[in-house]
Formats: C-alpha cells, structure tokens, sequence
C-alpha cells in the first residue's frame, strides 16, 4: 500500500517548558498561535487550559511538528478520569485513533497496530450501529498488518471496513473508495483473483459515482485497477485501467506516478503480444524518469522488464546489459526485487544453454529469499514468505527444478518441485472463491506436469523405487482441488445470509449488462460475501489433498473395483492402474496430442451415425460414420487401454483428464468387423466391464466418508412438462441475451413425451417415492424438498453452456405458451444448496458436459451436484433419445431395486439396451456417465409412497362411492319388491 509516513524529532521536556512561558508571556489564545503556525506553543497552551477539548487539539498540534511522544500523552489524558478511571465515549475512541497515526507516522507498526485495535474496541462498544469511525480504525489497522506481513488479517479487516462503508449513511466515500484499493492490492499479493478484481471493479464504478475524490484519487483508483487487473490476467480491462491511470498522473505531473504508470502499459503489452508496444512504453518511461532526475528504482525495475523482453527475443548481449543496469539500480534502491531479477537472468543463461551459469542466477535469487540455507541449494521456509515472496519463490524453484533436470540432477529437481506445490498450497488455502482458486490450480498444473514426466523416467530406470506411487499422488493434486475443498465445506451449516447472497451473486453473474449496472452490484456482493466466508476462518491450515495407499487399496477392495487414473499434460501423458490386489502400473501413453481431435470425431460418428434398428441414411453415408467409429474407437482403445501388462478386472473406476472426460468409455469397440456394422452384435469394453468414473481418488474417498443421513424418502422423481417449439441449445443461446435485456421469459422447450411415465414407472419400482409431474414439477418445489430424497431423479430438458459454465441450467415446469426464467435452475445455484442425497439422476441433456479447467476438472452439472454434496451422479455426455433414456432408467431402477450397486445396476441396464435391438447403437445407451459411490442403496423404509397412497385413496373413495351407490340401488329395489 503506498502511505505516506512523517519524519521527525522529539522534544525535550526543557524545550517545552520554554515555549509555554512564552507562549504565557505573549499573551496568545491557543487558536490564535494555532491559527499562526506556532504549533509547538499552541500545543503547549491547549495543554495547560486542560479540558479534554484542549488535550485532543494539544495533541494534533504537537504531531503536526512530529512531536509524537507529547502528543500521545495529551491524548492518553483525554482518555482518563482525574482518578485514572477509563472513559469510554466517542472522543476516546478518536484519541487512541491518533495515538495510532501516531505510532504509524514513526515507522512503529507494532505499536500503530495496538493502539488501533484499541481504538476498534472502543469505537465497537461506543456505536451501537455500524459508524464509519469503525471503518476508519479498522482500515488503518489493516494497513499496519500489511507493513507486518500480517495479510490475511489484514485483508479481513479491509473486508470489514468496506462492509461497514457499504451501509452508513452519510458515507465516507473517498475512504470507502481507498479501502477497495488497500483490498485490491493485498489480494494480488495472496493472488486472490475474485476478491482483488471484484475490488478493482467496485472502486472504479464508486469513482464515477462520487464527487469527493479528487485527481490524485482518480489516479490511484486506475492505476491500482490496471495493477490488479494485470496481476491476473484480465488485460483487456488492465489497459483501459492504465491509458485512464494515465491521464491522471499528467494532468498531476508528478514523473515517477508517469513513469511507473508506463511501465505498468507495457508489461500489459508484454502479454498482449505487442512486442513493438511494449518496448516503446519502456523506453519511454526510462527516458522520462532519467530527465526528470527520479525513480532509480522504478528505472530498475524497468531495465529488468527489457533484459526479459530482450532475453526472450535472441537479443543476449541487450538483455545481459539490460541485467546489469538492473542490479546496479535495484540492489541500492529496491532490493526486495532482486529475486526476480535473477529469474530473469538464468532465463537467459539458460537460452543460450548456459545452464551452470542458469543455476547460479536462480539459486542466487532464493538465497535471497532464504538467507540462513547451509547447502548448496537454497530452500526457502514456506511460512517466511510473504504472499509476494511465495509466488516469487515459486517461479525460481520450477525454472531452477528444470534446470537441474537439464544437468542430470533429477533427484534435486523433484525436491524442488515438492517443495514448490508446499508454496502454492500456502496461497491456494488463503483464497476462497471458486474463480481464485482455479487461477492458482491452472497456473500450477504444469509443474504437475513437468515432476511427473520427472518421476516416470526415474521410474523406468529404478521400478521398485516408488515413484509410480509419488506420481500417482502428484496427479491427484493436480486435480479437482476446487471440488474437493468445496466438499469439505459444511453445506447444512451454511448460514441463511450466506446462502441468500450466493444465491443472488448466482443471479447478477447471469444478468450482467452492457452498462455494467449489475457488474457494480456482483462487485459489492461477491466483496460481501468473501467477508462473511473468511470471517469464519480461525485459521489457514493446508487441506490433506492426498491419500494413502492402503487407503485406497482398502476403498476399492470394498467395491471390487480397479482403477484407471489418467494425467494429461500439453506434451506427455499418463496412466495409472491400481489393480484390487494393491498393485499399481504406471505407464507412458503415446501420442497424447492426437487424443482430443479423435475424440471430437469418434463422438461425432456416434451421434450423427445413430439410428434405430434400421438406418434412414443411404448405405455409403451409414457406411462412413461405421468406418469413422471403428477405426477412431480402436485407435482411441489401442493408445489407452492396450496393454500387455493391462489385466482389466470385471469392475472398472476411472479417473479421466482433460478430453477424456468427454469419452464413453464403455462404448469403446473391442472387436474388428467391415461396415455395415450391426451394432447389437459387436462386443464393446461395456460388455466386460461394470464402468463408473470419479473425479479423483481423493474425491472419492471423501465422498464414502460422508455420514449417514436419514431420508424422509427413498426417492424424489420430477417430471416438469414443457409446451413451446424450442430445443435446450436454442432456449440455452437466448439465456445470456433475456437476463441482461431484463425479460423473465424466454421461448417454450418442446414437450418431453416420456418423462412423465419414466417417473411413474420408477415410483412402481422403489418403495417410499415422491414424485412431481406437470404443474407440481417447480424449481420452488425442488428446493422445498430437495434434502428429504436419498435419491433425486429429474427428467427434464437440461444445456450445458461451455463458454460460460455459469449458464448451464436444467429446467423446470413451463407455464403457458414460454419458460420463465425463475423455473431454471443454474450450475451456480448449486454451491448454497444443502445437498447430500445418495444419488442425482439428471435424465437429461448433456449433464455431463462442460468446460474443462486445467488443474481442476470439467464444469458440468454433474460436478456441481457434487460439490454440493451428492455422493454420485448419473449424468448424460450428449443430447439423448426421450424414449430410450425412459426405458434405459426404468431399467436401471428395477436392477437396483433388487440390491444391486449403483454401477453394475447401471450396467445391466445398458446391456439390456444394446442386447435388445430398438436401442442397441451405442448413441442411446452410453451416453450415460456414473461419477462417484457405486456401492448399492438400501431401500428399506424410506417413508411413505405418496404418489400410490395418493392413488390407493382416490381409488379407494371411488369404490367407496360405488358402494354405496350400489347399496343405495338395492335398498330401492327391495323396497320395490316389497310393494308389490
């Protein structure tokens, strides 16, 4: 944070004196020599009138001429009954506020930062509602943590201030607006991405808003902003922050603001790819600085941005004097910046092969950051660093890990690496919005990536050395972490303000318009929201993303299953199979890079090719599709399943990564045959083999420890019913567009014929069913009744959107002629649902399909149940037939009604399907995905089956109503007979 602080000196007790007999003598007021500048015998006037008025102005007097200790002690005896009792008011509250900025203005943060927690508690206990003095005391604290390296206090604390800036009224809008900015900064040096945008976000809409800031406000605001923006990649809006940041610093005229604001345009250039831009904005901003006589460090800073620029276009001799010039300036006037210089310098070294030279300069640079190391190698103490620092260090330890690789010292290298993911756990646990954390993960996959490809060449050179195993846990790592820690998330503890404001963050985020009028409140909410989150936290404690080999030895013995995990990096990938008898096999796949590309046509010929019994197509375009998914499915079978050494068990659970996720495994052709093919005939990897997926391993040892739970019901079945003309993708592409015009309607979905008789088929099968068909099929329904289900069955229309995972959906009931937007329920509505039901069936479209996130997993509906705490889902990879996923589900319920596990249930039904010739093309029977526990549910008890007790009851006062209506007949014709 950039704060100005005050020099000074202190006065003795003999100089005072004198001035307060002169100041008697001269027969000045105190306002009089105040009013004069004679701050010193004001001071000492205002002292010796005494009220407690006088102490405060004595106080500010005296720290207007840096006399700080006098200064606290006038206000120390504003605070006290002649007796020493403590006064508790407003004007105490203020005077330990100043004996704070006392401290501050002396470079003493430790003794700001008491004084000013304090000052909290007394302005805490003074107000009994929100006051922006408590903003004012907590903001300050803040920045006096930051100084200490405290900044996840500090970052709370901000939060705070901000929060209670939000609410008074009159505001204090230039400290509200300097608060977002403190917050914005600390966030990029924790690298939380959600809060430091959101932060940068909200301050620059609340500057066009108020009229107190002035130039230099405006300035900070932008050029904070195109920092922050910077930081994480946002760079579009990074420049316009820092062309307007610009504008500002001019019209201000203070050089170094210039010069630093044109270093900040070209690193945004830098990462545009501007080359030539980039160049000139620094070049500019070193000729500026140098005529102007200022800056060395910032000149410092922008000589090492040129010997990078430099280094990474072959121009060596340019960017080693570019090195030097650096150091020369930096090692005087910023030192703190020297690790990344010396990054920047093995980079170069290690362009031109120079790698000795390479690790020097980086081992150099952590030496910086860990002064006490002993060895050859520095190895930086993760909980020295600050957020900054660990970043830094971070970069230094990957570029120094692959430099040693490079020298043949692999063992060193992963020492490195391990200590690396240490480093990034530290900042991946300080954030906790979804979006900063993918960040972190994404930017951290590829170290993943490079310590495996490490580990499986020592594997191959010493088999039995466990580096199978350490491979297998670093790719666990680096996956899912996102999931994972939203798992161990209490769900039903969730307090209601929290839920209400997810839930409308989850609104804003779909409805942002042009004008950025909702961007301004999602700014303020997701702010509000980080808030109340962190305030929870008593601490950072770095989450076991791990897991043990017996344990997961043991976690796949008790459903009989093996596993296959697989790793994809950019270059190389990987597979690993844990057998059920505890081995594992760790194996290379070869060209990993043409695996995406088949899939995309291997699905294509599945989906364009299908047909039942007998194809509409004219054999030579059947025959093509036939060819397309034989050879792309054998091929796609033979790079990862083919195996010699591979002895797959009848029980499969795989882990895929990256593009295979979107794979049907099971629908992977295992013989060869010539087009025309009959699909009913030919043996497929489902033929073998009862296939389920997870996320990771470690998500799935989570997902069995779940405690029990008790169920109102054994099963909730919706069946919405739709009237309009309209597909899932059309209504999913008009989404984005109706929220932000503000309409609440959108075009009718088509009817679903069978979704309503799947649900009633489903309800005669499992015992203590609820369903909801037609008009009683609401979201509001849902979300009533959504935790009394031990299993949730929906068949409705559902779209993945992959642009934006925050526009997937599944819909609801339709009313009339269109579908109201209220009767979708969107993946980001998920995260404050108190879910953990045994199983989510979405027997709709695409569930399964998302946007896949290096480092984490695939966005989808299906991942989302999860994170809310679904033990499994049975999700879909593409559009699906109404008719066949009916009698697909019914097929799978009866199996399970009868005891069988989730996934061997899941299997008979999709044999079934294939084995009886309507429905036998893979298209209609694989498309459905098990993620999670596969282990069977018990149905016993459940409650009561609402729906056939409903039924049992009309029937019954039908028969009711018959019998008497028959007795009454009888009673007439007897008596008939009688008369006559």
């Amino acid at each position: 944070m950039n704060y100005h602080r005050c020099t000074g000196s202190r006065w003795g007790a003999l100089l005072f004196f004198l001035i307060a007999v002169s100041a008697t003598l001269s027969g000045q007021s105190p306002e009089q020599l105040l009013e004069a500048e004679e701050y010193a015998a004001a001071a000492e006037a205002f002292w010796q009138r005494g009220s407690r008025t006088d102490l405060l102005k004595a106080g500010e007097a005296w720290s207007a001429v840096d006399s700080f200790l006098p200064a606290r002690q006038a206000y120390a005896a504003l605070m006290k009954e002649d007796n020493g009792t403590p006064i508790i008011d407003s004007l105490s509250g203020l005077a330990q506020h100043k004996i704070g900025v006392s401290h501050y203005n002396e470079y003493d943060d430790a003794g700001a930062a008491s004084a000013y927690r304090k000052a909290i508690l007394i302005r805490d206990e003074v107000f009994t509602q929100a006051h922006k003095d408590q903003a004012h005391s907590r903001r300050n604290l803040a920045n006096c943590l930051s100084y200490l390296g405290q900044t996840d206090s500090a970052t709370l604390l901000l939060r705070e201030a901000i929060d209670i800036y939000e609410t008074v009224q009159p505001t204090d809008s230039v400290n509200w607006l300097r608060s977002l900015q403190d917050l914005s900064q600390v966030s990029a040096q924790v690298r939380d991405y959600q809060t430091g945008v959101s932060a940068s976000r909200r301050a620059i809409s609340l500057l066009h808003k108020t009229s107190a800031a002035d130039v230099y406000d405006a300035h900070y605001v932008y050029y904070t902003s195109g920092v922050t923006f910077y930081t994480f990649q946002e760079l579009e809006e990074a420049a316009t922050a820092a062309k307007e940041a610009l504008k500002y610093g001019e019209e201000i005229g203070d050089p170094l603001e210039i010069g630093q604001t044109l270093n900040l345009l070209g690193a945004i250039n830098d990462d545009l790819g501007n080359d030539q831009e980039k160049i000139a904005y620094w070049e500019r901003a070193i000729n500026y600085l140098t005529e102007n006589e200022v800056g060395k460090a910032e000149i410092g800073r922008l000589h090492f941005n040129l010997a990078r620029a430099k280094g990474g276009t072959g121009e060596i001799t340019a960017a080693f004097g570019h090195v030097a010039e650096a150091r020369a300036l930096l090692t005087e006037d910023a030192p703190d910046y020297l690790p990344r210089l010396f990054s920047v310098e093995g980079v170069v070294f290690r362009e031109t092969g120079n790698h000795e030279k390479a690790l020097a300069a980086f081992n150099a640079g952590l030496q910086l950051l860990a002064p006490y190391a002993a060895d050859e190698l520095a190895y930086p103490n993760p909980d020295s660093l600050s957020a900054d620092e660990l970043e830094t260090a971070a970069d230094l330890l990957g570029d120094r890990a692959r430099t040693l690789v490079s020298l043949g010292r692999p063992e060193a290298a992963l020492t490195d690496y391990t200590l690396l993911f240490a480093l990034q756990d530290q900042l991946r646990t300080r954030v906790s919005a979804d979006e900063s954390r993918s960040y972190l993960s994404q930017n951290l996959r590829p170290y993943f990536d490079q310590a495996i490809t490490l580990l499986y060449g020592l594997h191959q050179k010493e088999p039995a050395a466990g580096h199978d195993w350490s491979a297998f846990e670093l790719s666990e790592r680096a996956k899912a972490y996102t999931l994972l820690a939203n798992l161990k998330q209490n769900q039903d503890a969730m307090p209601r303000q929290e839920a209400e404001l997810r839930a409308r963050i989850a609104e804003l985020e779909r409805s942002l318009d042009t004008k950025a009028t909702n961007e301004e409140l999602l700014a303020a909410a997701r702010l509000q929201l980080d808030r109340l989150v962190q305030s929870k936290r008593k601490e950072i404690v770095t989450p076991d993303f791990g897991i043990d080999r017996q344990e997961l030895h043991s976690l796949l013995s008790d459903t009989g299953s093996d596993l296959l995990a697989f790793h994809l990096g950019k270059k190389d990938g990987y597979r690993f199979y844990f057998s059920t008898d505890g081995q594992l096999q760790f194996t290379a796949l070869q060209n990993t890079a043409a695996l995406a590309p088949s899939i995309r046509r291997w699905r294509a010929s599945i989906q364009e090719g299908a047909y039942r019994r007998k194809s509409l197509l004219s054999a030579e375009e059947q025959g093509a599709f036939d060819e397309v998914f034989l050879r792309e499915g054998q091929f796609l079978l033979r790079q990862l399943l083919s195996d010699e050494s591979l002895d797959l068990g009848e029980n499969l659970c795989i882990i895929p990564d990256g593009p295979l996720a979107l794979l049907p495994f099971g629908a992977l052709p295992l013989t060869e045959e010539k087009p025309p093919l009959n699909y009913a005939g030919l043996t497929y990897l489902q033929s073998a083999h009862r296939i389920r997926y997870a996320y990771s391993a470690t998500v799935l040892r989570e997902l069995s420890e779940r405690p029990a739970v008790s169920y109102q019901h054994n099963l909730l079945g919706f069946a919405p019913s739709f009237g309009g003309e309209a597909s899932a993708e059309a209504v999913g592409r008009s989404v984005s567009l109706a929220a932000r015009l503000g309409e609440r309607a959108l075009v009718g979905l088509q009817p679903l014929r069978f979704n309503r008789a799947e649900v009633e088929d489903i309800a005669d099968m499992v015992p203590g069913t609820r369903i909801f068909v037609g008009d009683k099929a609401t979201r509001s329904r849902f979300l009533e009744e959504l935790g009394d289900g031990q299993i949730l069955h929906l068949s409705t229309h559902g779209m993945v959107n992959a642009a934006d995972p925050k526009l997937s959906f599944v819909a609801f009931t339709q009313r009339g002629d269109s579908l109201e937007l209220e009767e979708l329920l969107y993946y980001n509505d998920l995260t404050a649902l108190p879910l953990q039901t045994e199983l989510v069936v979405l027997s709709a479209c695409e569930t399964s399909l998302g946007t896949y996130v290096p480092g984490e997993t695939t966005l989808s509906l299906a991942t989302a149940f999860t994170a809310a705490g679904a033990r499994s889902t049975l999700t879909t990879l593409w559009q699906v037939d109404d008719a066949a996923t009916r009698d697909l589900m019914v097929a799978f319920y009866r199996e399970l009604a009868t005891g069988k596990d989730r996934s061997e249930a899941l299997s008979a039904a999709q044999l079934a399907q294939l084995e009886g010739g309507d429905f036998a093309h893979p298209y209609f029977w694989s498309a459905m995905t098990l993620y999670g526990e596969a282990g069977a549910i018990d149905f016993a008890g459940g409650g009561i089956n609402w729906y056939y007790l409903a039924g049992a009851l009309v029937g019954f006062l039908l028969m009711g109503g018959y019998v008497l209506h028959y007795n009454k007949q009888k009673r007439g014709a007897d008596a008939g007979a009688g008369k006559s």
